[in-house]
């Protein structure tokens, strides 16, 4: 085996000097030509006998700079013809169907990319290389919709396709009918690694008026094909432009990564068909990319398995169609997965009016069946969550958290149009909103508050509890409500007098009352205080021998503002637009109005030296 790869070299270099000619003395320079043309097979052969041309120019240049002194003898030959271009080369030294490039992988603006990336490493996780290719997929779809008058977003279609190759490769291939790519874009502006296509001059000479229609690109830093390197070096373009048939297909390979010069070439008719227009082909280990899934970030769906009580072992697979679900669940085209045989859909594209069962299920399957259930009852309770200007920028829904050990409390996907950017947490909702991307690696997104659309605050308070079966249930929808800032007066949150009570059934009580009391743990870490209304644990508030008529139980934790100084005013202020702050203020009304606080501090028991404060809000005399 260790010398397989070096004798594979020494062919390679016998191959291009047994071609070569003598070469021949014309103006001043060497000509090299070739006894026969290199084909496909002998194209690194033709690139090796490029290298040492370039060589054998540059030697002779730095010789003929050195002797123009005139105090020696200079050579005859100051260079060699076609040594700076492939084009110009290949009128000496011929191929057959193909075409060596001009250069290698080109950076065009190496501050503006150093500037892109902060100057951290790009990328991390496992299937970025893929879900770049989507994106290039999606964009070229909508830029033949913006000059391509018979072609709807409708017509539009992504197809991936995932084959076995044996000896534990895999084939990956991403296909699209978009706008498609000249030879031109093909061999020049794809490899301009921070050149964004879209953008440029070469956009609008070859497709006038599409930057004017075609405003916003996906992909706009110029590196979404680059990505696909870290699966393989055996990476394959086949492409041609949309108004031209198959027979003008270009083939762009790349049989070992970047470390040498890729190659184009005429498209076999088995290369292509007229269902594409651009196809990028992966091959791939399998199990580097499995390790590769394991290292970095999860994908969501094996989130439920790793949260199950039993755990499920280490998957030695990818799932693909819940992967790609997550990465491109929102394109507005069609995108289907081809693979073992089957054609499945992995996206939805009219996600904002699907049906709520259908959505759930795409977004959010669930291993576990008790989960499951859970969530397609709470499913019901989603509504349109709307921005600013009152579109509609996503769709949620609240699900407490009924079985902690086996699911997620939150799970919020945002998506830059159609394409997967993250994920925010908010506990206990799950739903998708559209976001924005704010650096090249789209680790970094803003996306829309759900609290701030208050109509979808306030119609989840009213919806959940239509749905929650038992008290234990709403009392788990308070707590999750709490945890987007608000809860329902009218529904069950504490004890008070051994009673389960509601805020609106506390006050109506304290109208005949003069005092109430609140207790709060003080909680002391490090050098930070903060003051916790803690709740109930055991049934004590209901059964127990002795309890306070004038406490008030929370049923839920509650976080408030504190301070041993504070009046009662003050305690008020602090408390504004939280939720404690409602249920003090409404309990301070419903007193008359004119009370006082008294607040004491104390050990929480003889046991622990916990301290807890005692405070009683009654009525000023």
């Amino acid at each position: 085996m260790a010398q397989t790869r070096p004798l594979e070299i020494s062919k390679t270099h016998w191959l291009f000097q047994t071609k070569l000619a003598k070469p021949q003395f014309r103006n001043s320079r060497l000509v090299y030509t070739s006894t026969s043309p290199f084909g496909i097979d002998e194209a690194e052969a033709w690139q090796l006998s490029w290298d040492a041309i370039q060589i054998v120019d540059k030697e002779l240049r730095h010789a003929s700079d050195l002797l123009a002194d005139g105090s020696s003898r200079v050579f005859q030959a100051v260079g060699v013809v076609g040594a700076d271009s492939a084009a110009a080369l290949t009128d000496h030294i011929q191929v057959t169907d193909w075409k060596p490039l001009p250069t290698e992988v080109r950076v065009s603006d190496v501050p503006h990319l150093a500037r892109m990336l902060g100057g951290q490493g790009l990328y991390s996780d496992w299937y970025i290389p893929v879900r770049e290719l989507i994106q290039n997929a999606a964009d070229a779809i909508e830029a033949r919709v913006a000059v391509d008058d018979d072609f709807s977003l409708e017509d539009g279609q992504i197809k991936i396709r995932i084959k076995k190759e044996g000896g534990g490769l895999a084939l990956l291939s991403v296909e699209d009918n978009g706008i498609g790519m000249s030879e031109t874009t093909l061999t020049g502006a794809l490899l301009d690694f921070g050149f964004s296509f879209w953008k440029s001059e070469a956009a609008r000479e070859e497709f006038p008026g599409l930057q004017w229609r075609f405003k916003n690109p996906r992909g706009r830093y110029g590196i979404g094909f680059f990505p696909v390197f870290m699966w393989s070096d055996n990476v394959q373009v086949c492409t041609r432009r949309h108004t031209e048939g198959t027979a003008s297909a270009r083939i762009l390979e790349f049989k070992s990564g970047l470390g040498r010069r890729p190659i184009v070439r005429p498209a076999k008719p088995s290369e292509t068909s007229a269902k594409y227009n651009t196809r990028v082909t992966i091959v791939f280990d399998e199990s580097k990319i499995v390790a590769m899934s394991r290292k970095t970030s999860r994908p969501r769906y094996l989130e439920y398995e790793v949260l199950l009580e039993k755990k499920q072992p280490a998957s030695s697979k990818i799932d693909w169609a819940n992967s790609l679900k997550e990465i491109c669940g929102t394109l507005p085209m069609r995108t289907v997965l081809d693979a073992g045989g089957k054609t499945r859909a992995v996206n939805l594209a009219k996600w904002k009016s699907a049906k709520k069962n259908q959505f759930q299920s795409f977004f959010f399957p669930n291993t576990d069946k008790r989960t499951d259930q859970i969530h397609k009852r709470y499913g019901e309770t989603m509504f349109e969550v709307k921005g600013d200007n009152g579109e509609i920028v996503g769709r949620a829904y609240m699900c407490p958290n009924l079985f902690q050990r086996y699911s997620p409390d939150s799970k919020v996907l945002v998506y830059e149009r159609g394409i997967y950017v993250g994920r925010t947490s908010i506990p206990n909702v799950f739903g998708v909103l559209e976001g924005t991307a704010e650096n090249a690696a789209r680790d970094r997104f803003s996306a829309p508050n759900i609290q701030s659309d208050k109509d979808w605050v306030a119609r989840e308070s009213e919806e959940l509890f239509k749905v929650a079966k038992d008290i234990g249930e709403r009392v788990q929808c308070q707590e999750a409500l709490l945890g987007v800032g608000t809860f329902n007066q009218k529904e069950v949150m504490f004890i008070k007098n051994r009673m389960l009570c509601s805020l609106d059934d506390v006050c109506e009580q304290l109208l005949r009352e003069d005092d109430v009391v609140i207790v709060m743990d003080k909680i002391e870490r490090s050098s930070e205080l903060r003051y916790e209304v803690p709740k109930v644990e055991t049934i004590n508030a209901i059964i127990g021998k002795s309890v306070a008529s004038n406490r008030l139980f929370f049923l839920t934790n509650m976080e408030c503002e504190f301070d041993m100084d504070m009046r009662l005013p003050d305690w008020l202020s602090a408390n504004t637009d939280t939720p404690f702050g409602v249920v003090l203020s409404r309990l301070v009304e419903n007193l008359g109005g004119k009370s006082e606080l008294d607040a004491v501090e104390r050990e929480k028991s003889s046991y622990v030296r916990d301290m807890e404060v005692v405070a009683t809000i009654r009525k000023r005399r």
